[in-house]
């Protein structure tokens, strides 16, 4: 399960993953199958950090964008 954040992850974000990976674990896993989730944000709080230490099927990273624009040749106006 991968919880995106568009911006800056706080702690709180922790119960609604957990949330939805023991939904996946009910309802869709198969019996004894593992479910880890994943919270991806641009910036991780310290206090995120704190909260997912001792979760060991809880994972973060963070994520950098860049976007590069070009014009297309031979478009008539």
């Amino acid at each position: 399960m991968i919880e995106l954040k568009v911006s800056k992850g706080y702690d709180r974000v922790v119960g609604q993953l957990l949330r939805y990976v023991n939904w996946i674990k009910i309802n869709q896993a198969d019996e004894g199958q593992s479910v880890r989730g994943v919270i991806v944000a641009k910036n991780i709080s310290e206090d995120l950090r704190l909260a997912c230490a001792g979760l060991p099927d809880v994972a973060l990273a963070e994520y950098e964008l860049a976007v590069s624009i070009k014009p297309i040749a031979g478009l008539k106006s």
